[in-house]
Protein backbone atom coordinates (compact mmCIF):
# COMPACT_ATOMS: atom_id res chain seq x y z
CA UNK A 1 0.00 0.00 0.00
CA UNK A 2 3.26 1.99 0.69
CA UNK A 3 3.80 2.46 -3.19
CA UNK A 4 -0.03 4.12 -4.17
CA UNK A 5 0.03 6.03 -1.28
CA UNK A 6 3.66 7.36 -1.94
CA UNK A 7 2.44 7.71 -5.83
CA UNK A 8 -0.83 9.32 -5.20
CA UNK A 9 1.19 11.90 -2.92
CA UNK A 10 3.70 12.40 -5.47
CA UNK A 11 1.18 13.32 -7.98
CA UNK A 12 -0.65 16.00 -6.66
CA UNK A 13 0.94 16.89 -3.48
CA UNK A 14 -2.72 18.29 -1.70
CA UNK A 15 -4.81 15.99 -2.80
CA UNK A 16 -5.02 14.83 0.86
CA UNK A 17 -8.96 15.03 0.93
CA UNK A 18 -9.59 14.78 -2.87
CA UNK A 19 -7.93 11.89 -4.44
CA UNK A 20 -9.76 8.81 -5.77
CA UNK A 21 -7.99 5.81 -3.99
CA UNK A 22 -5.66 3.27 -6.00
CA UNK A 23 -5.19 4.21 -9.90
CA UNK A 24 -6.04 1.79 -12.08
CA UNK A 25 -2.44 2.12 -13.88
CA UNK A 26 -0.67 0.74 -10.66
CA UNK A 27 -2.88 -2.07 -10.55
CA UNK A 28 -1.94 -2.43 -14.23
CA UNK A 29 1.78 -1.89 -13.62
CA UNK A 30 1.49 -5.12 -10.85
CA UNK A 31 -0.10 -6.98 -13.69
CA UNK A 32 2.67 -5.85 -15.98
CA UNK A 33 5.66 -7.24 -13.61
CA UNK A 34 3.94 -10.46 -12.79
CA UNK A 35 1.79 -9.53 -9.63
CA UNK A 36 -1.59 -10.13 -10.93
CA UNK A 37 -2.89 -11.60 -8.01
CA UNK A 38 -1.59 -8.71 -5.69
CA UNK A 39 -3.18 -6.59 -7.59
CA UNK A 40 -6.35 -8.65 -7.56
CA UNK A 41 -6.51 -8.71 -4.09
CA UNK A 42 -5.65 -4.64 -3.69
CA UNK A 43 -8.72 -4.44 -6.11
CA UNK A 44 -11.03 -6.57 -4.18
CA UNK A 45 -10.25 -4.64 -1.00
CA UNK A 46 -11.00 -1.28 -2.31
CA UNK A 47 -14.03 -2.45 -3.89
CA UNK A 48 -14.97 -3.81 -0.04
CA UNK A 49 -13.85 -0.53 1.36
CA UNK A 50 -16.17 1.94 -1.35
CA UNK A 51 -18.83 -0.41 -1.14
CA UNK A 52 -19.24 -2.60 2.03
CA UNK A 53 -17.43 -0.40 4.92
CA UNK A 54 -18.20 3.07 2.74
CA UNK A 55 -14.94 4.85 3.70
CA UNK A 56 -14.36 7.30 0.79
CA UNK A 57 -12.55 10.24 0.13
CA UNK A 58 -13.49 13.66 -0.57
CA UNK A 59 -13.20 13.33 -4.50
CA UNK A 60 -15.52 10.47 -4.23
CA UNK A 61 -18.10 12.69 -2.14
CA UNK A 62 -17.14 11.30 1.13
CA UNK A 63 -15.17 12.76 4.18
CA UNK A 64 -12.43 9.99 4.79
CA UNK A 65 -8.39 11.24 4.56
CA UNK A 66 -6.19 9.51 2.11
CA UNK A 67 -4.61 8.17 5.38
CA UNK A 68 -7.78 6.66 6.72
CA UNK A 69 -8.65 5.06 2.97
CA UNK A 70 -5.22 3.38 2.86
CA UNK A 71 -5.93 2.37 6.59
CA UNK A 72 -9.02 0.78 5.96
CA UNK A 73 -7.77 -0.93 2.36
CA UNK A 74 -5.17 -2.52 4.87
CA UNK A 75 -7.44 -3.92 6.83
CA UNK A 76 -9.10 -5.21 4.06
CA UNK A 77 -5.54 -6.86 3.18
CA UNK A 78 -4.73 -8.31 6.35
Amino acid sequence: MALFYAQQKRCAPNIERSVSPIRPQCLATCHHVGEGEKANAIRNAVEKVLNIDNVRTGGLGGSATTKEFTAATERRLA
